[in-house]
């Protein structure tokens, strides 16, 4: 069990009253989420480019979409294509990042031979 990046995120100052503090100033990690970080940290490098990707595409589509509304005022005849095009913008990422992860699931079975 070797160090991992994402540990010192966990391990934010557990503090005593806390369900998951055990007593020795770490949080105590339920054995299943302990395997899903495993597996999550343990992914092939293809897997981790979709996923960083998706990632990356979610959140310029939400950050366009988002000065775009900014932009408009109120919505009216002139702008209402500028809008649809900002609600869109804003309601994809979401479908974007099902794709990825489920491109990433396939790629996992396919490097794993699962």
């Amino acid at each position: 069990m070797g160090f991992s990046p994402v540990w010192p995120i966990i391990c934010v100052l557990p503090q005593r009253g806390c369900p998951a503090y055990n007593g020795t100033g770490v949080f105590a990690m339920k054995p299943t989420a302990r395997r899903m970080l495993d597996a999550f940290l343990g992914m092939h490098e293809l897997s981790w480019w979709i996923f960083t990707r998706a990632l990356c595409l979610s959140c310029v589509l939400l950050f366009c979409g988002f000065v775009l509304l900014l932009e408009l005022d109120t919505v009216t005849l002139d702008n209402l294509r500028i809008y649809r095009i900002a609600q869109s913008m804003t309601q994809l990422p979401q479908v974007v990042l099902l794709i990825g992860i489920i491109g990433v699931a396939c790629a996992e079975d396919h490097f794993t031979g699962t």
